[in-house]
């Protein structure tokens, strides 16, 4: 279906009419395809056996050919994203061109990312029928382009499973109130604890947003690297980053690519999103720095970003992240977690910016949680990041 918002839907059913200076929108549909489990046909795991840690065969995605089927930005064309199809190729790949009646696919139509796969084609019709062969589904609509939902905005973009909702809302009103973010888009990796629904709702009790969008992501996450050191079985979150790029963000003014538990400081204090726009290259890609589970007062529950405020000294680095002007980003490049391909980051710019990893934002879905311990002599609060998380005063529980 196309974007109808929550206010629209009030409205639509006699409600007040929605603010025209904001645009909040729901969950949307992705056209999925996957393989028919009584055909036989898998996915073939790129890793050797000897390098799979325990539980690697019922986390790998062996049966999603596609997370979704959607216009491009120009409407002139067909993406099918999924995960990388490896063996798969030679079946579906001749089958995509039989259901679309295409003749043959060259080099440029087939793209072959990091732990991603996209065929990008004519577009004919809005549906194609699927007739026999090794699908699930009988039929691929074809979903809209909605970038125009973002057009002009600076957008905070995430995926999330089971975090806490004050989690959710902290981390998105940090960025409002630090960094003048005006748009979230948030994919929900089939969270067990509420729906795409209660996100929205959460959300849209904070000032300053123009756009919400809370979509579904329910497919496999995938195998983290195990013992080896080999990230090569995790697909969901490189599909969702280039989705996001191609379904939703190629006009948007700029992008934070972050995660629940990351927030980004910036030594000058100006917006992040003001750097990379004035940026050189509108690129780009900083360090980390780890936020210990150590806190001086009482945590309650299950925590809050203010309730972490203390690293190491000296500090113990994390995984770097990037932010993003999508339009000037070339078309083979790709966006991965903690890079974007064939673009060259600001250097100077980029070394203003340092984003905060909180080891205790998290559900122990992917790793175990531990009790707060208090802070030792190779703790040393983070100023910058206290004078920061000043916001959440001005925001209530």
């Amino acid at each position: 279906m196309s974007v109808c918002t929550y206010a629209e839907r009030s409205w639509k059913n006699g409600g007040e009419a929605p603010p025209t200076s904001h645009r909040f929108a729901g969950r949307v549909e992705l056209s999925r395809l996957d393989l028919d489990e009584t055909k036989g046909l898998r996915r073939h795991p790129p890793r050797p056996i000897e390098h799979r840690q325990p539980g690697y065969d019922e986390q790998f995605d062996a049966l999603n050919v596609f997370y979704d089927c959607f216009a491009s930005l120009d409407g002139r064309r067909l993406i099918c994203l999924g995960p990388p199809l490896l063996n798969l190729e030679p079946v579906v790949v001749p089958a995509v061109e039989r259901y679309f009646r295409k003749a043959l696919f060259s080099r440029r139509d087939v793209r072959r990312l990091d732990r991603n796969a996209q065929i990008w084609m004519k577009r004919r019709r809005n549906c194609e029928t699927l007739e026999g062969g090794y699908f699930k589904q009988e039929q691929l609509v074809v979903q809209p382009n909605q970038c125009e939902l973002f057009r002009g905005k600076r957008v905070l973009l995430g995926i999330s499973k089971n975090n806490e909702l004050s989690w959710i809302r902290d981390w998105v009103w940090f960025y409002i109130s630090s960094h003048g973010c005006n748009a979230v888009l948030l994919y929900d990796n089939a969270s067990t604890q509420y729906g795409v629904e209660q996100i929205y709702e959460v959300l849209s009790t904070l000032r300053g947003l123009d756009v919400i969008l809370v979509t579904t992501w329910p497919y496999k996450w995938g195998c983290l690297a195990g013992p080896n050191g080999i990230w090569d079985s995790d697909f969901a979150q490189n599909g969702m980053l280039e989705h996001a790029r191609h379904r939703f963000l190629s006009r948007a003014d700029g992008v934070v690519n972050s995660d629940i538990d990351e927030l980004v400081v910036t030594k000058s204090g100006r917006s992040i999103f003001d750097l990379v726009s004035n940026s050189h290259t509108g690129y780009l890609n900083y360090e980390g720095i780890m936020i210990e589970n150590v806190s001086v007062g009482e945590v309650v529950g299950m925590g809050r970003h203010r309730d972490f405020v203390h690293r190491q000294s000296p500090p113990q680095p994390a995984t770097r992240k990037w932010s993003v002007v999508p339009s000037r980003c070339p078309v083979s490049s790709q966006w991965c977690i903690h890079q974007v391909t064939e673009m060259r980051p600001d250097a100077e710019a980029s070394t203003d910016v340092t984003h905060r990893h909180f080891m205790t934002i998290r559900t122990p879905w992917k790793y175990p949680r531990s009790t707060p311990q208090q802070p030792g002599e190779h703790h040393q609060v983070d100023e910058e990041l206290v004078n920061r998380m000043r916001c959440f005063r001005d925001t209530s529980d």
